[in-house]
């Protein structure tokens, strides 16, 4: 599956490098308790 939108730049930026997971897993974090970000999931691992 393709993700694509705000994750899918999260994926792209681990894939290139230039984040780690666990960076990526604390963003996704505050976008959805502190934003209000509607995602399925709570971390990146969910979607691969």
């Amino acid at each position: 599956m393709t993700v694509v939108g705000s994750v899918g730049v999260l994926l792209a930026a681990i894939d290139a490098g230039k984040i780690e997971e666990d960076t990526a897993d604390e963003w996704l974090s505050w976008w959805i308790d502190d934003i209000g970000y509607d995602v399925p999931y709570r971390t990146i691992s969910e979607y691969r």
